[in-house]
């Protein structure tokens, strides 16, 4: 007899084991040596590195088409819904390629969460997992 136990525990609000750096970390611009080992230039485009970027992206300070966002960008977009799971997918994705940082998920699996949320349209879920993940201990602090 197998019985399966159901968690009302959300993955996005309790720690997961692992280590990750927070947006406001990522986006400091004392923090640039972090930067460093990821591989990762401020100035890449989220496109490149995360596959999509939404059409519906509010971003009226910087004028910039959404196809053209770079990540340093992205993680000060300002406002919630779509621009929030930006964010913290690219601050999910730095924390994915840091040798520094032990993150539980791959870039992979970052872009997957990350494209499900956009396209699945349920950003909110996408959003609270991927900041769960983000907001775990940084070792770089």
């Amino acid at each position: 007899l197998c019985r399966m136990m159901e968690t009302t525990e959300d993955p996005g609000e309790s720690e997961q084991g692992g280590e990750g750096c927070n947006v406001s970390f990522w986006e400091k611009p004392g923090n640039s040596d972090a930067w460093t080992g990821t591989g990762v230039l401020p100035d890449a485009r989220l496109l490149d590195l995360l596959g999509a970027t939404p059409a519906e992206l509010a971003n009226p300070e910087q004028m910039i088409s959404p196809s053209e966002l770079s990540i340093e960008q992205a993680l000060r977009l300002k406002g919630g819904k779509v621009n929030r799971l930006v964010r913290e997918a690219a601050a999910a994705y730095l924390n994915a390629v840091s040798p520094d940082v032990s993150f539980d998920l791959t870039a992979a699996e970052v872009e997957s969460i990350f494209r499900g949320g956009l396209n699945g349209g349920d950003e909110k879920s996408a959003t609270k997992t991927l900041a769960g993940f983000n907001h775990q201990v940084c070792p770089l602090d």
